[in-house]
């Protein structure tokens, strides 16, 4: 590995070295293509994040089977009627349903920051709901 970054920062060296002998307008030119294709290439890589982003954002939700478990205990609990082994399988999908929406939320983060819009912003865009601590 360490070679490859020799041999690639020897390469980069000899390049260097070639424009040098270029004339001011051709460089000045190959140095706008070259910006141009990091801008494209910038741009191919934030959409790709973003497609992932969301796919994990849709993803980061407890299982189906394990939210109507938790649901079901929920209400037992409401109704004082949760047994102590019930009590701890609620307690349990309740922390794995805390690191879930955690997780959650970092993706959200990390979106909106990518795509540069408030974390609220973002959220009603995409149709979630955002809690109201007034």
């Amino acid at each position: 590995m360490e070679n490859t970054k020799i041999q690639a920062n020897h390469h980069i060296q000899t390049l260097i070295g070639d424009f040098a002998e270029m004339p001011l307008n051709d460089l000045e030119s190959f140095i706008s293509g070259l910006n141009a294709l990091v801008i494209r290439k910038r741009v191919a890589d934030k959409g790709k994040r973003d497609k992932a982003l969301l796919l994990k954002i849709n993803q980061t939700v407890l299982p189906e089977q394990a939210l109507e478990r938790y649901v079901l205990l929920q209400d037992k609990m409401e109704l004082d009627n949760l047994s102590e082994t019930e009590y701890q399988e609620l307690l349990s999908l309740v922390t794995q349903e805390e690191k879930i929406r955690n997780k959650r939320f970092q993706f959200l983060l990390e979106l909106s920051q990518l795509r540069n819009i408030p974390l609220t912003e973002l959220m009603n865009s995409l149709g979630l709901s955002t809690l109201n601590y007034a």
